[in-house]
């Protein structure tokens, strides 16, 4: 089913893209400049290092909260710091956005086409509960999806409860680094999305649209 999806995205994204509230050229400002480190590149070396590094570091409840963000959701990211009728309120609104955003993710990663470090280390530890897929997965790892939607939603959240702002921030943010410390990503996978993430929410909020359907779903929560 995933598979599926992420094929009608790079079909779509070949075309005309259909959008809810970004334009054409708003995605060629997200995607500006996003070049994948070349094999074998001294940024690619370092990304290997930091790779063994935060893996040495990682906790069995990383390994954990990794798992249960592995289905690219919402509910996944954040249903346990929002409730349930928000989460129902909020979720159309927060669909439309990542459809948009989705478009420019995969634009980058057909250009970039970077084979995934659990591909490319046969000695990465791997966490108790993950195995390698066989035949490996797509070379699409730059940048890192979960990276920048987690932050992408995450920045949105922080606008819309001021008071966990902090606490949004801090889980978008992680959310990237969960995907390293699991061996599927790159640390400058995960810099990109976010930087993605960062540079989708103020085109976002430059649009009537967006802020209209921003302030009605602000409203029916508070």
């Amino acid at each position: 089913m995933k598979i599926l999806f992420i094929l009608t995205l790079l079909a779509t994204a070949q075309e005309k893209p259909k959008l809810h509230y970004l334009t054409s050229e708003d995605l060629i400002t997200i995607e500006d400049g996003l070049v994948s480190p070349a094999n074998g590149s001294i940024e690619d070396l370092k990304d290997d290092m930091k790779i063994d590094e935060i893996i040495k570091k990682r906790t069995p409840k990383q390994c954990a909260q990794a798992t249960r963000e592995m289905n690219q959701t919402f509910e996944s990211f954040f249903g346990d710091m929002i409730t349930p009728a928000d989460l129902l309120k909020l979720k159309p609104l927060i669909t439309k956005i990542e459809d948009d955003f989705g478009i420019s993710i995969y634009r980058v990663k057909m250009k970039a086409e970077r084979v995934r470090p659990i591909d490319r280390k046969p000695d990465l530890k791997l966490c108790p509960d993950h195995k390698r897929k066989e035949g490996g997965y797509p070379k699409d790892s730059f940048p890192s999806g979960h990276a920048g939607s987690g932050y992408l939603e995450a920045l949105f959240l922080s606008d819309l409860y001021l008071s966990k702002a902090k606490e949004f921030l801090e889980r978008g943010e992680q959310i990237g680094w969960n995907r390293v410390a699991i061996g599927v990503h790159h640390p400058s996978d995960v810099i990109a999305g976010q930087l993605m993430a960062k540079r989708a929410y103020k085109r976002f909020k430059a649009h009537g649209k967006f802020r209209k359907a921003f302030q009605a779903v602000k409203k029916s929560i508070h």
